[in-house]
């Protein structure tokens, strides 16, 4: 190597050299900036009280190790889990009459998830899905949801990556029953503290529309006449862009306001403790399914609303948290609203959990949820940052 090529080999070791240490500097600086901001955020929290609870949802699929995440959980102030029972209604995690279930011959998954959190102070919650199976829908084609076209869903199952779904009608008498039998086997046979609805009821599922069945038709042409319409080319008035598709939107609604107004009815007369609540969204496109927060909460069918605020922009979450509080105050509801924050914070650090943590507890609310535990579970140091979060 000649007296060049040194100097050339020499410059460009200490240009990386440099460039390595500006680069050990700045992350230096970051941890440093997310530590104080971490320590004011903590300090927030602790003068406004904290949260009296603290929840994550859970699916037992997700998880390895069940009983070292419920003492993590336990250790970081977390004192609720809502478990994914009949996870897509696929599957369910405890034997039962109506769901295929997912164990071996003498197992109860969910007795024992129950068992170790009651042990450790952890109350439980149901997370309930209303989607059906194919095998369910073999039996009874009827009960199958339907497309614009007519095809049943059944025929042409929804496909979320490479699982088939299989939503149904919600409006079918023996689908409500099938539905109320199954959430009183979960209620009766388990020492569950609540039961938490997901939202996919039957009218709209991935972007999908479904239930333009006779059923429906029938009772929406009845809806119509309340309302002075008589004059409904079906389906083509009441799909997307239909003329007639807002009033099939507040048809939709009101039909799942009476269906959660039943099965709520009927969890309260075998267990009346028990807290009963559906997941809901701010964004419009959840009325498609036929999930109307304010009606639900005017109607008060319901204990409780949680609501998917999922962003990573903390003001975002501020404002809407802050909205659903004043439209409750409008509605002058008694049902309590619950926010959960996660899912697009999956790829975020401790501290941005944090500051949406705090920036709920701001606002006055005393309960919020996590989605989901396997998500904060894979961020290193993510569940400490709620230690401090919870009141004492």
């Amino acid at each position: 190597m000649d007296t060049n090529e040194r100097f050339i080999f020499l410059l460009v070791v200490i240009a990386i050299g440099g460039m390595i240490a500006l680069t050990i500097g700045y992350m230096e600086h970051v941890r440093r900036s997310e530590m104080r901001r971490l320590e004011s955020l903590l300090e927030r929290a602790k003068e406004l009280g904290g949260f009296d609870i603290i929840g994550a949802y859970m699916n037992p699929g997700d998880v390895g190790d069940i009983e070292g995440l419920l003492d993590r959980m336990k250790e970081n102030g977390v004192n609720l889990i809502i478990v994914f029972v009949n996870p897509r209604g696929q599957v369910a995690y405890y034997p039962s009459k109506y769901y295929k279930f997912i164990g071996g011959r003498g197992e109860d998954p969910l007795a024992r998830i129950i068992d170790m959190a009651h042990e450790r102070g952890i109350k439980v919650w149901a997370w309930f899905d209303f989607m059906g199976y194919k095998e369910l829908l073999e039996r009874h084609p009827d009960w199958a949801a339907v497309y614009p076209d007519g095809k049943t869903t059944l025929e042409r199952p929804y496909y979320e990556g490479s699982a088939a779904r299989y939503p149904m009608n919600p409006l079918h008498p023996e689908v409500k029953e099938f539905w109320k039998n199954a959430l009183l086997e979960l209620v009766t046979r388990y020492d569950i503290d609540g039961v938490n609805f997901e939202d996919d009821y039957g009218y709209c599922y991935g972007g999908e529309n479904y239930s333009y069945d006779d059923m429906n038709r029938k009772a929406f042409l009845r809806f119509a006449l309340e309302h002075n319409v008589t004059d409904v080319v079906w389906p083509d008035d009441v799909v997307p862009g239909g003329r007639y598709h807002d009033l099939w939107i507040k048809f939709k609604c009101h039909t799942i306001a009476e269906l959660t107004k039943e099965l709520y009815q009927a969890i309260k007369s075998v267990k009346p403790h028990v807290v009963v609540s559906i997941a809901v969204a701010v964004h419009p496109w959840q009325l498609e399914c036929g999930v109307d927060w304010r009606l639900l909460a005017k109607e008060g069918c319901i204990d409780a609303l949680t609501f998917m605020l999922y962003s990573d922009d903390t003001d975002w979450v501020a404002r809407s948290a802050k909205m659903v509080l004043d439209e409750f105050k409008r509605l002058n509801s008694t049902v309590k609203p619950i926010i959960i924050i996660g899912w697009e914070l999956r790829d975020d650090p401790p501290v941005k959990w944090l500051e949406q943590a705090v920036a709920v507890l701001e606002l006055g609310y005393k309960e919020l949820i996590l989605f989901d535990a396997s998500i904060v579970d894979s961020i290193p140091n993510c569940w400490s940052v709620f230690k401090e979060l919870r009141r004492v």
